[in-house]
Parts: C-alpha cells; sequence; structure tokens
C-alpha cells in the first residue's frame, strides 16, 4: 500500500503530492475501521477529492467493497426483473403450502439434515417467502443506511442474511453438505463472540430490517435454542441466504431471480424436495 501511495506521488509536483499523501492518510484511516460506512466514506472522500487513491483503496481492503457500494448507488433507479415470473406462482404456492409441520422452521431443517441437503431446506423456504402477504415487499425497494434491496425483494429476509454475512459466502458451497456443516458450526463460533460483547441483548430477538444487532441475535438462535441440530441448524439459515438472496451488481441487495435465473425452476426443485421431504412430483404439484 505505502509502495502504490509513493509511486502516485513520484511525479506529481511537491504540492499537490502533499495533498495525495494527505488524502491517503485519511482514506487508509477510514478504511481500516471495522464498520462499512467509514470504508464508504473512504472511498467517496477518494472521489471527491479528484485522485486515484480509490482505486488503490478498493484493491487493498476489500471487506465492504458491497457497502460502499450500495452507499455510492443509494439513489439508483436501475432497473431489475421480478422476483419471480408470473408462470412460477402455481409452482411456489404448491411448495409452501405442504408443511410437514406447525414448527416449520425445525421440523424442515431437520429433514433437510437427514437428507444431507441443506439446498433442500433454502428451495422449501424460497417459495415461502416469495409469496408473503401483500404489502411486505417494497415496490422500490427499501433503504436504510447504507443497506437497500432492490423492487420486491423482502427487506427483512435480505437484511438478516446481510447483517449475519451469510451474502459473502460461496454460491457453490451450498451443494457441498460437509463443507456446509463446517461453515454452520464456524459461523455459530463467530455470532458467539459477536453476541457476546453487543451492549444491548434481548432475551427473545426478533427480525428487523434496520437493527443488525438484533438480527444477529436472532440468527445466533439458529446454533442452539431454535432447533435439536445444535450449530449445524445454522446450515439451514445459511443456504436460505446462499440460494435466495444476494449483492447486485449495483450494491443492492436482491432475491429469487434477480440474483439466478434458474432460482425454483421446477425440474431443478423437485428433486430436492422430493428425496427431502417426501413432497408430490413436478407434475403433481402444476
Amino acid at each position: 500500500m505505502l509502495f502504490a501511495i509513493k509511486s502516485a506521488t513520484k511525479d506529481a509536483p511537491l504540492k499537490q503530492g502533499k495533498r495525495i499523501l494527505i488524502d491517503a492518510s485519511m482514506i487508509l484511516f477510514l478504511t481500516l475501521q471495522s464498520t462499512p460506512e467509514t470504508y464508504a466514506q473512504g472511498c467517496l472522500f477518494s472521489e471527491e477529492r479528484g485522485n486515484d487513491i480509490a482505486v488503490l483503496m478498493l484493491q487493498s481492503n476489500a471487506r465492504h467493497v458491497h457497502a460502499a457500494q450500495s452507499l455510492k448507488n443509494r439513489s439508483s433507479n436501475r432497473s431489475v426483473g421480478p422476483v419471480f415470473e408470473a408462470e412460477q406462482a402455481p409452482f411456489l404456492n404448491a411448495v409452501q403450502s405442504q408443511q410437514l409441520s406447525l414448527d416449520w422452521f425445525t421440523s424442515e431443517c431437520s429433514a433437510a439434515y437427514d437428507a444431507q441437503d441443506f439446498a433442500a431446506f433454502a428451495m422449501k423456504n424460497a417459495a415461502r417467502r416469495a409469496l408473503m402477504p401483500e404489502g411486505t415487499y417494497p415496490l422500490h425497494g427499501f433503504s436504510h443506511g447504507i443497506f437497500h434491496t432492490a423492487p420486491g425483494t423482502w427487506a427483512t429476509g435480505a437484511r438478516i442474511c446481510y447483517d449475519a454475512g451469510f451474502l459473502d459466502l460461496s454460491k457453490e458451497a451450498l451443494w457441498n453438505f460437509t463443507e456446509m456443516r463446517a461453515l454452520s458450526e464456524a459461523k455459530c463460533n463467530e455470532l458467539a463472540d459477536t453476541v457476546a460483547s453487543l451492549e444491548h441483548r434481548s432475551a427473545t430477538p426478533v427480525m428487523s430490517e434496520t437493527d443488525s444487532g438484533m438480527n444477529q441475535q436472532y440468527v445466533f438462535r439458529k446454533c442452539s435454542i431454535d432447533n435439536h441440530l445444535g450449530k449445524y441448524g445454522l446450515g439451514c439459515a445459511m443456504a436460505n441466504c446462499i440460494y435466495s438472496y444476494c449483492f447486485l451488481a449495483d450494491g443492492r441487495v436482491g432475491q429469487g431471480k434477480q440474483c439466478n435465473s434458474s432460482w425454483m425452476e421446477p425440474g431443478l426443485v423437485s428433486p430436492h424436495l422430493e428425496a427431502a421431504f417426501g413432497f408430490s412430483s413436478r407434475k403433481e404439484m402444476l
């Protein structure tokens, strides 16, 4: 990093070189802080000052690149497609209507775990979250601070995934049961430290569109209290985020087909649902 800054000032006049070094120091301070907000501030500061240090910062510290991009594009009207196509509705409705029990998370997560297929849980829950009651999904997207969603995305679910850090997980991991088990255990240990450090904790945390600490506590419950699988139960929540949510190119969080054109395609989904839950075949569902 210091070499890059030195190179940037090598051929610059003395006054300009001094300005670049001062700017670089400020940007370095901002980007090395622990929050996406300060990282984004560093990127925006460098752009406003009109030098190339922003590029160097982005290359040297990409911890919060999505947050910075989202902040930069917070007023973006870039259009994205729908979460699901109209012709998918009958299939989605058939999937979400078939429940194993009223305690759907524990029963469906357990069934998926027994089938060694976390993706099955993600697909079942994907239908449930795509067909939430009218008014649940902000038609023009949701914004809070540096967090922004695309139109039609379920903001609460997206925020849960965002705050837990699950949007940064590998998409390929979803199809590897052993890797998902390992990730689940590691994330539970990480969340335990995070929750323990929170100044305000709740005995009954709930999902929130605006409270990161509350969401981290809510997700941490999936490591023990909300299921009998222990730390591996978190794998179902992780799988849901990996399968249905993503960072879009402009930094917003999208859902469903906004992220993956083959999302909830019956031919791809039905084998997982049948193996894990014994649900009807694609032909019977449609």
